[in-house]
């Protein structure tokens, strides 16, 4: 963001600009690239989550960043 200021500013840039971003290689500007401009598939994700996962996944989450302090 800093780099950019918005996220239109970001979603705008090309791989060339992307690349100017501090941290951002070779391949974290081709994915950020390619998922800023793929269009979405037709009919979603085939697989669902359940609500409950998502809650256990971001406790996971948060142990392991308790963990590491």
């Amino acid at each position: 963001m800093e780099s950019f200021s918005t996220l239109k500013n970001i979603c705008a840039a090309d791989e060339a600009t992307l690349h100017l971003c501090p941290g951002l290689g070779d391949k974290k500007v081709r994915k950020l690239y390619q998922a800023l401009h793929q269009p979405f598939q037709k009919g979603g994700s085939k697989k669902k989550c359940k609500p409950e996962e998502v809650i256990d996944s971001s406790k996971e989450v948060i142990e392991l960043d308790q963990e590491e302090s």
